[in-house]
């Protein structure tokens, strides 16, 4: 019904715009094209209306699904507050039901067992690895110190006297002043 009502617009607009080169006032047949254009833009936007309403629709019902679930995890966590406990039966497997029916489905049980480390274990973690940053970062001044007193040597800048261990040491002393620059927040690793 509605493909009939457009194509019987469409074939009206095509006579339009057959009238309009046919008038000989300029402003009258300009007055006639934007007219033809407006009604082909009002034609556009009636084909569009049906997608933009089911659009409207879907987000309209992903909004509420997303509010039911919210509103489900809320009184989950106001019954933990409220009695001071955490159970399985009553708050665990509630707020797992909540996020899979809102569209958030979790990770299995192997994965997330993978994932599973205690508070302190992820700490030490990632103290060990900070503890490796700082020491290849280290290593990286003095491979630097090195290269620069290597470079040093190679172009003849020894003062006399001067030994290779007093390069090197005054070559370290240089880069600190020209080596790259260090994150802000550790200090070790590069930006």
């Amino acid at each position: 019904m509605m493909d009939e009502k457009l194509q019987m617009l469409s074939s009206k607009l095509s006579a339009m715009a057959q009238e309009c080169s046919r008038v000989s006032d300029a402003e009258t047949q300009a007055l006639l094209l934007d007219a033809v254009e407006m009604c082909e833009q009002h034609a556009a936007a009636k084909r569009l209306l049906p997608k933009l309403q089911e659009e409207l629709r879907t987000r309209t019902r992903e909004r509420d699904e997303a509010h039911t679930a919210l509103t489900r995890i809320s009184a989950i966590r106001d019954s933990i507050i409220g009695c001071q406990k955490f159970n399985w039966s009553e708050h665990c497997y509630p707020l797992v039901a909540a996020l899979d029916e809102a569209g958030f489905k979790g990770a299995t049980y192997p994965e997330a067992r993978e994932n599973c480390g205690t508070l302190i274990e992820r700490c030490n973690a990632a103290e060990a690895e900070l503890a490796s940053a700082k020491s290849a970062a280290e290593e990286d001044d003095r491979l630097w110190a090195v290269l620069v007193g290597i470079a040093m040597k190679k172009l003849g800048l020894r003062e006399p006297g001067e030994s290779d261990f007093d390069l090197l040491q005054r070559a370290m002393r240089s880069t600190e002043k020209t080596r790259p620059p260090r994150c802000l927040s550790c200090g070790y690793c590069p930006d």
